[in-house]
């Protein structure tokens, strides 16, 4: 079993910011939970559905505090990075694995 960050209760309109290495910096744990081609004209790209623990995420010069979700994400044509995240909860889950299905469906 992996040691975590636990998750923080952010106010609403707050974001908690690190500099890398400080001694409180918790990176945060991104695995790919499933991979599938989206045919679809509009991305036709790779989806990868993927997990984050609670941590802090690279947020350009600084990091930047989550407290975990789960996300539909592709890159495009230009090689950006698209997709959408959902909550760390149950319900959030079951809507990734419902749009990464919607996604990779063969029409």
């Amino acid at each position: 079993m992996s040691n975590l960050p636990v998750r923080r209760d952010i106010p609403a309109g707050k974001i908690l910011l690190a500099d890398y290495g400080d001694r409180d910096y918790e990176a945060a744990t991104l695995e790919t939970i499933a991979e599938g081609f989206a045919p679809h004209p509009a991305i036709h790209a790779t989806v990868r559905l993927q997990w984050s623990s609670p941590g802090f995420e690279p947020a350009g010069s600084r990091a930047r505090w989550t407290n975990g979700y789960f996300a539909v994400r592709w890159t495009d044509r230009c090689g950006a990075t698209q997709g959408q995240r959902y909550p760390d909860t149950p319900s959030g889950e079951a809507d990734a694995r419902a749009r990464f299905a919607a996604l990779t469906a063969l029409r």
